[in-house]
């Protein structure tokens, strides 16, 4: 009796093994094992494999047209008497020094995110887009009053943690014919930490002696200024003339070749009221002088 319930305890995972493998009732089909290979799935079908979530692009085209809004006089006093009670869970922004405050009293562009504001005193802008603060990840202005060289930044957050600085120049063209931008010719320098005190950073690297520059082939120099003389509508004959001034300019630095600065860009880091990661970015596109 002991020989025969052992065979069938032998037995019965062999039945159970083998019953797995025939075909489920009902035309189910076996359940799905973790690691099977043969239930690996590669989609083909190019319209299945789309990316349906656009990459976050940052507006670089240039602003040049709708004039700037004045923005509203910011309130900097409260007849509310009652003390503010500090929150220990959050951290909260230090008092502006008085040199601080004197400059945001002033003009200037105020571009006032949600997690962090940017102020440059003196200088006035207008845009091409106005852009929406509370949405936008970065915006974009164009200078047409004052100086970015050796001015200041002010950037006010309540978690600040790195603030970067980059610009892009342009190639220009200059001649008793005129001035002519060479649009393709830029270049834009990568981002650089800078350093500041009190939330005020000085706007310094773009003297133009100092400014990096594309560098690229005689054939790219006039291949660039016949493209931007004929999208200027010049005449035939004037785009022969400019195109005589560069058959010899071998690089960007010979006459009639001249920099400069087409744009100046910050980006800021940090960590909002709720203690949640940020990124903003702005900027000032500069016109070039004829």
């Amino acid at each position: 009796m002991n020989i025969y319930k052992t065979s069938f305890l032998t037995a019965l995972p062999v039945i159970l093994l083998m019953s797995c493998g025939e075909d489920m009732p009902n035309n189910e089909p076996p359940p799905i094992e973790m690691g099977d290979p043969t239930t690996i799935v590669t989609e083909t079908d190019s319209q299945y494999l789309v990316d349906v979530v656009q990459d976050l692009n940052m507006n670089i085209s240039r602003p040049v047209t709708i004039k700037d809004d004045k923005p509203e006089p910011q309130q900097t006093t409260t007849n509310d008497t009652t003390p503010a009670v500090a929150n220990n869970d959050k951290p909260q922004p230090t008092p502006a020094s008085a040199s601080k405050q004197k400059l945001l009293a002033g003009k200037g562009l105020d571009v006032p995110f949600p997690q962090v504001r940017f102020f440059i005193p003196n200088i006035e802008t207008r845009y091409y887009k106005k852009p929406n603060l509370e949405t936008d990840y970065g915006a974009s202005y164009e200078i047409t009053e004052g100086n970015l060289r050796g001015n200041k930044i002010i950037i006010e957050g309540v978690q600040v943690e790195n603030v970067y600085m980059r610009y892009q120049t342009i190639i220009v063209a200059r001649a008793d014919l005129g001035t002519l931008p060479l649009e393709s010719l830029r270049k834009t320098t990568d981002w650089k930490k800078i350093s500041g005190q009190d939330g005020v950073y000085t706007i310094d690297g773009l003297d133009k002696k100092n400014l990096e520059r594309i560098k690229v082939s005689n054939k790219a120099i006039r291949r660039a200024v016949q493209r931007d003389a004929r999208s200027r509508n010049w005449s035939r004959s004037g785009q022969n003339q400019w195109l005589r001034l560069v058959r010899n300019t071998r690089n960007t630095s010979q006459k009639p070749l001249d920099v400069a600065l087409r744009a100046v860009m910050w980006k800021v880091t940090g960590k909002d009221a709720n203690g949640r990661p940020f990124q903003r970015q702005l900027r000032i596109d500069v016109p070039v002088k004829r």
